[in-house]
């Protein structure tokens, strides 16, 4: 770590941001949610987002289907603090599935990861839906803790490696 990256560390907030907000991605804000970045030791569990906007651009096909993407940047304290992308529901994936969630770095442990997954609730509530899914690697470090307290349940199933959890939004 250089001293910089040191100094912006040591003065990062550590509170609670008052409001966070989901926000389109545009041609003004995204290199800086491509700047966003999570732990060192997070990075074998979630994507960058570049790697994320790339699956936007190309998204694969499960069960025959292209996955739908939906994908915003989260904002709070006057700046970007994280990234979120859903499939969302389609004929063929009627379930939302929550693909990728990152928090950066320097905004971990104030809530925000929380904050983020209430307005993916709200938006996949407004779509209809009644649950949403999501998955995992197992190993140490891995966000499965985050995950089952905010609610999720593992199904059984496993989805390329991955543990399978869903949500059910009357438990929410």
């Amino acid at each position: 770590m250089t001293r910089a990256e040191w100094v912006e560390w040591d003065t990062r907030p550590t509170t609670p941001p008052a409001a966070v907000r989901l926000i389109t991605i545009d041609a003004g804000n995204h290199r800086e949610v491509a700047s966003l970045r999570t732990h060192a030791s997070q990075e074998r569990f979630v994507a960058p987002v570049s790697h994320s906007f790339g699956d936007a651009l190309c998204p694969p096909l499960v069960e025959g289907a292209p996955m739908v993407p939906w994908l915003r940047a989260a904002e709070a304290d006057g700046g970007m603090v994280g990234f979120v992308m859903l499939a969302r529901p389609s004929d063929v994936h009627p379930e939302p599935y929550l693909w990728r969630l990152l928090v950066d770095r320097r905004h971990q442990r104030r809530g925000v990861g929380r904050r983020i997954l209430d307005l993916v609730v709200d938006e996949c509530r407004a779509l209809g839906a009644e649950s949403l899914v999501t998955s995992w690697r197992e190993g140490k470090g891995t966000p499965a803790p985050f995950y089952e307290h905010y609610g999720f349940r593992t199904t059984g199933r496993r989805l390329d490696g991955e543990t399978e959890a869903r949500l059910a939004f009357e438990d929410a």
